[in-house]
This record gives C-alpha cells, sequence and structure tokens, in this order.
C-alpha cells in the first residue's frame, strides 16, 4: 500500500467538513475523496470491511478517521438538527464507508437521539455487521450515563419481535456485562428476566453468550438468575434447555445447585 501523507489527508478532511451545513455536497465529495483513496491504494486487503450487502470503497481506516475526526470539530458548534440531516444523508449513500461515518456521527448526538436514529437506521438495513456496529459505536455515549437510563432502550428492543432492535439491545448488553462494576450487574439481569429462554434463533444463542460473560463477572449471581428463572416459568422445557446449556460455564458449589434444579420435576 502506498503511504499516506498525513497532512494532505487532515487538508482534504478539513476541507470536506466544510460542507456540514450542505449534506447533498459534502457525501458527493465525500465519494470522491473515498475513490481516490481506494484507488490510491489498490484496495488493500487492510481496508475497511465490507457489509455482505453493500459495496465498499475499501480506503483504509485511518483515511475514516480523519474525516470523522474533522466532521466531529465542525459539528461541536453546530446545532443536533445540523448533524442529525448529515446523518440521515450519509446513511442513505449505496456505500459501507459513508454509513460508518454516519454511526461515528451518531455517537456525538444526547442519548436519546442517537437511540431514536440507531432505531430508524437499524430498520433501514438487514445487515448483521452495520447493526453491530451502531451498537457498539453508534451508541457508545451509554458509558457516560447511569446504567439505569442506558437500559431503558434496552428492554424495549428485547420484546420485540424485530431481529434489529434484538441485535442492538444484545450488543449493547454484552458490552455492558464485561465493563460494569459488580454492583451493577443486578441491573442487567432484570433486562433478562422472562426473557432470557423465549428468544429464538441468532438472538437465543446472544443470551446465552450474554449470561456466559455475566457468569465470568459473578458465578453466584448468574447461577442465582437461572434458578429464580427456572421456577418462575414453572421448569417449562425452554428454560430447563438454558440451564443445561450453560451448565459447563459454572464450578462448585453451584454446577451442582443447577444440576439438582434440574432434577426436580
Amino acid at each position: 500500500m502506498l503511504g499516506l501523507d498525513p497532512d494532505r489527508l487532515r487538508m482534504e478532511a478539513d476541507q470536506l467538513a466544510l460542507s456540514v451545513g450542505r449534506p447533498e455536497d459534502l457525501v458527493a465529495s465525500l465519494a470522491n475523496l473515498l475513490a481516490f483513496y481506494a484507488d490510491r491504494t489498490r484496495r488493500s486487503s487492510a481496508s475497511v470491511r465490507a457489509a455482505d450487502a453493500l459495496p465498499s470503497y475499501r480506503a483504509p481506516r485511518p483515511v475514516l478517521q480523519a474525516i470523522v475526526r474533522a466532521l466531529n470539530l465542525r459539528l461541536a458548534d453546530e446545532p443536533d438538527d445540523i448533524r442529525q440531516q448529515l446523518i440521515t444523508c450519509l446513511w442513505q449513500a449505496e456505500h459501507l464507508e459513508p454509513r460508518l461515518v454516519a454511526i461515528d456521527l451518531l455517537a456525538g448526538l444526547p442519548w436519546q437521539l442517537a437511540v431514536s436514529g440507531s432505531e430508524q437506521m437499524a430498520e433501514a438495513t438487514n445487515d448483521r455487521i452495520l447493526h453491530t456496529t451502531l451498537a457498539k459505536r453508534g451508541l457508545a455515549g451509554w458509558v457516560r450515563l447511569p446504567l439505569t437510563k442506558s437500559l431503558e432502550p434496552t428492554q424495549r428492543w428485547l420484546a420485540s419481535s424485530n431481529l434489529a432492535f434484538q441485535r442492538l439491545a444484545l450488543c449493547l448488553l454484552q458490552q455492558q456485562a464485561s465493563q460494569v462494576a459488580h454492583t451493577e450487574l443486578a441491573a442487567l439481569f432484570d433486562v433478562l428476566a422472562g426473557r432470557a429462554a423465549q428468544l429464538p434463533g441468532e438472538s437465543g444463542r446472544a443470551v446465552r453468550q450474554l449470561l456466559h460473560v455475566l457468569s465470568q463477572r459473578n458465578q453466584a449471581e448468574t447461577a442465582r438468575f437461572l434458578l429464580d428463572e427456572l421456577r418462575r416459568n414453572n421448569r417449562r422445557a425452554p428454560y430447563r434447555r438454558l440451564v443445561r446449556d450453560l451448565m459447563p460455564a459454572f464450578g462448585p458449589p453451584f454446577d451442582q445447585e443447577l444440576a439438582i434444579a434440574l432434577s426436580l420435576k
């Protein structure tokens, strides 16, 4: 790959950012800039990975990072609606990279606007990679909030039959499960209560992965949650399968407690 000139790239990104108030013009200029760097780097294998259904310029990550940095600096003094208009226009582009830029800009909105924006964007695509990126980067503002506030949309998303919303919820919960304080784990179990064994397919597998992460954080609390779910739901088959699938994650005495609970009629 030919080397990038950081000074030139920074100047190009700053010039692009001057058009934040004219989103259509900015998206057109962005396409030209990405095409230039895609050709210049000869579509290196180190470039951005394309989502399944979207064409990609395969522009190098440093190019997108420079563009996002310049746009965020320019948007810092603009009202939220300017950022929202630009995000909408970028999301409507036919290539992957403008959508990734849109997701990174989404994280700069106040939480409620980021939540509503992520819902609209998630509904507009079936792509799992973009849904995951929305949860990890577009909703990255959750780390600045009290956990209870950042969990407000998650319960609604889990209750939805929309797979896109379920993906947002479970990806966000997996991030929180590995990062929040031990004293806050109970709030995550509250969100999962009554839903842990009811989500099918991909979402059901994601729940099991989430509970495995939670078991690594706190085996006692995770075992108590599984036992409570089993009891509250009359030991129905889906809950018995859930406990059985997760038993290998537990050591004594919790594995014995779960085994005893499964042996009861």
